[in-house]
């Protein structure tokens, strides 16, 4: 009988659809439509979804070309302003068109200006514009242009600045542009950290802050890794001039973020390397760990964010978890106080080991240096030195770049410092 009712009733929807039904279906439409609108705005989050199911068929998608050197590629998902210099070696272009170019997969569309120096000499344009021109984005003209290539333009008094300006104009959406200094290269997965920046753009977005004065810091160096909105870039333009110290002061009056990571190898040996924390002495724009240690964007306000932190890396579902040791590593491996001025291969040799630089960050811990004398008082290094994690006076000191560690490096018998080091038994 039951049957039967639902049989009838499938009859005179046929018949004649019901108001509730046509409602039901009106609002299923419009589910539908916003969420095809969502999908299609928000087309960067894809990766870092498909990513989490850890599906090779997902992986293949994401990482798979854009196509043959006919096919027309997708919209611009970012873009990238490379300011060339006539001071620097030109084959620092090629590195960072490269390293930009591997960013790219089907759902991330990177684009680029290159932006000459005013004093270029045309054989120094000319030598750029091939190294452009042998790129990977040769494939894909639309994907990349050069600013500032023409003397004769020059002679007729348009500047780089003009030629700028008029880039701008032909730009049609809002994506941001991140400032990109010739020579520095983008580190492995770097295109999911700038996703992560796009997110919390988004996110301050619709909390109604004004987007038009907020910048992003992903890498250390003058200018190198400012993620800016259009808005600031035109008003950079408008000023006449393209010098750093003008977009300095243009920011100074703006909200910047800090990321917390080091997204590009710097060509300056001084900076953080792939993915450290961006700590820098003197600068304005140092990630503030103190404050911000539960937060990927500094300055924060201290809430609890849904990521978590060990040794200063990010937990990511992103990412299958994995390590190159295993548990017997761990058990054979000891830290070990040494003494004052002592380096940590003698410290290790005295106790018939072996000192292992790779498990320095593992010992760099307030609670491991505690455990040898839990009298000290732990603070973190305020400059990045080869002889953290140490102990000096009441203080014991954590490193803040894991690059600096090393075995060799030995303090002054004067500045009463002990170091703290990783002993392996072999």
């Amino acid at each position: 009988m039951f049957i039967n009712q639902i049989n009838h009733n499938e009859n005179n929807i046929l018949k004649k659809p019901s108001s509730q039904l046509m409602i039901i279906l009106g609002i299923a439409l419009l589910f539908c439509l916003i969420a095809t609108n969502k999908l299609v705005s928000d087309k960067n989050d894809l990766p870092r979804i498909l990513r989490s199911y850890n599906n090779p068929q997902y992986d293949a998608i994401i990482d798979g070309p854009i196509g043959g050197d006919d096919e027309q590629v997708g919209a611009c998902s970012f873009r990238f302003l490379i300011f060339s210099s006539v001071d620097s070696e030109s084959i620092g272009l090629g590195n960072t068109l490269q390293s930009i170019w591997k960013l790219k997969s089907k759902l991330f569309v990177p684009c680029v200006a290159v932006i000459m120096s005013s004093k270029d000499s045309e054989k120094s344009i000319e030598k750029r514009l091939d190294i452009i021109n042998s790129s990977d984005f040769k494939k894909h003209p639309s994907m990349i242009t050069a600013i500032g290539i023409g003397h004769n333009n020059r002679k007729r008094g348009s500047t780089i600045v003009d030629e700028l300006g008029n880039y701008l104009k032909s730009i049609r959406d809002d994506k941001k542009f991140m400032i990109v200094n010739e020579g520095n290269t983008f580190c492995e997965r770097a295109e999911y950290h700038i996703m992560n920046v796009l997110d919390e753009a988004r996110r301050r977005k619709m909390d109604s802050e004004s987007m038009n004065h907020l910048a992003y810091k992903v890498s250390m160096g003058k200018l190198n890794g400012f993620i800016i909105t259009r808005y600031i870039l035109s008003k950079w333009v408008e000023t006449s001039s393209i010098k750093s110290s003008v977009l300095l002061d243009i920011l100074e009056k703006k909200k910047v973020l800090t990321y917390r990571f080091q997204i590009m190898q710097s060509v300056q040996e001084d900076q953080p390397k792939c993915f450290e924390t961006l700590v820098e002495r003197d600068s304005s724009f140092s990630f503030n760990l103190d404050q911000c240690s539960d937060s990927l964007f500094s300055p924060c306000n201290n809430e609890k964010k849904s990521v978590e932190f060990s040794h200063d890396v990010v937990k990511e579902t992103v990412f299958p978890s994995s390590s190159k040791y295993s548990i017997s590593d761990f058990e054979r491996v000891e830290s070990i106080k040494c003494l004052k001025g002592e380096d940590c291969n003698t410290c290790c040799e005295k106790k018939a080991m072996k000192c292992t630089q790779e498990f320095f960050p593992f010992i760099n811990r307030c609670d491991e240096l505690q455990y040898h004398d839990n009298s000290c008082e732990c603070e973190r290094e305020s400059e990045s030195t080869s002889i953290s994690p140490f102990y000096k006076g009441s203080k014991c000191v954590i490193a803040l770049r894991k690059s600096k560690f090393t075995c060799e490096s030995k303090p002054t018998t004067s500045s009463f410092i002990s170091r703290l080091c990783p002993c392996l038994k072999e």
